[in-house]
Parts: structure tokens; sequence; C-alpha cells
């Protein structure tokens, strides 16, 4: 069985936005409060930067997936991840573009009910582990140290329990690998190679 071109350049297309849209994303987060220094205002561009290619991916994606975006904006709200105006610029480009070209949530209410409910508390649970010393079991710690494993799990969920969409399952995949492209020391490196230092450090 052939898989029609149109089908394979959505997908590819998606895994290599998606991907981009995750390691700028990161890199904004990185400037904006992480002590990193690149040029003036490079929290503010990169944002900018994650705003545009966040409406690409978004421009690639179906309705679930434009509805997977608007659960994952409300969670960030909630759980005050839309921090500075670089995460602004982006935030007001996915709501806007879902607003504009997404399905109402009427539409399909269960999807965009599942992934609240997934994102919100696990989410929530992620930062109180990380930022708190809140105590847990060893295997529950692991759980949530794992580059956000439970966003891979709300992924195989929908695909359960609603529709198999390859589109999403690559859309999630490629959002979290180019998010934890820039974690670790390996990263600091890479980030070093295009003129990006941590304050303190010399160019």
């Amino acid at each position: 069985m052939s898989i029609p071109l149109e089908y394979l350049a959505q997908v590819l297309g998606m895994a290599a936005v998606s991907f981009a849209f995750g390691v700028v994303l990161k890199l904004s987060d990185l400037l904006q409060e992480h002590g990193y220094v690149w040029f003036r205002h490079a929290a503010l561009a990169t944002g900018v930067v994650s705003a545009g290619l966040c409406v690409g991916m978004l421009a690639l994606g179906n309705d679930a997936i434009h509805l997977l975006w608007l659960a994952v904006l409300i969670s960030w709200v909630l759980r005050g991840r839309i921090d500075g105006p670089n995460h602004g610029v982006m935030g007001a480009a996915l709501l806007g573009f879902v607003l504009v070209h997404g399905p109402s949530v009427g539409e399909h209410p269960w999807v965009f009910v599942y992934f609240l409910a997934v994102l919100v508390p696990l989410g929530v649970s992620h930062d109180l582990l990380q930022y708190t010393s809140m105590r847990a079991p060893r295997a529950v710690r692991w759980f949530f140290e794992q580059q956000h494993l439970y966003w891979y799990l709300m992924a195989v969920g929908y695909c359960a329990l609603f529709a198999m969409d390859v589109t999403l399952v690559v859309c999630v995949y490629g959002f979290v690998k180019g998010y934890g492209h820039l974690y670790g020391e390996s990263a600091r490196e890479r980030l070093r190679r295009i003129g990006i230092h941590y304050e303190g450090e010399d160019a």
C-alpha cells in the first residue's frame, strides 16, 4: 500500500516544524529567565520566531492538534509558564490561530476535556516535583524526570480513546524532542558555538 505524497509531506513537515518550535521556545526561555546571553532583546526576538513556528505547526495540523495546543496554552497559563513578553507573543499567536482557524471546543468537547484532564494535573505534578521539596516514590520521580513522558502518554491515550492520528503523535514527539534538545551540559556547549553563553562566562 503506497502512502500519498501529500500526507507524507504533511507528516514530515510536522516533524520538522514541531521540533524547531520546541528548540526555539526553549531557547527563548533560557534567554529570558535562565541567565543565558546572546544579543539585545534576544528573548523577545526568539519569542517572535517561536510564535511563527507555532503558527506553522498549527497550519499543518488538524482539529485535534488545534485543541491539543489550546489545552497546552491553558495549562501553561495555570502553571505560570506564560511569564514574559516572549511567551506572551507566542501564546497570543497560538490563541489567535485557534480562534480564527481552529474548531470550537463544542465540536469536539471530549477531546478537549481529555487533553486538559491530562495536561493540567500532570503538569502541576511535574512542577511540584521539580521546584518544591514534595516527596514522591522513586518511580514517580523517574517518570516526571524523563523529558515529559506524560506528553507521550497523552498522545498514546488519544490514539487509544479517539482515533489513530500519526500527525498528532509526530507533533507531540517532535515538540518534546526539540524542547529537550537544549537540556543539560551538552546543550550549553552547542549554544556557545553560536555565540550564546551563560551570564558570567566568557563569550
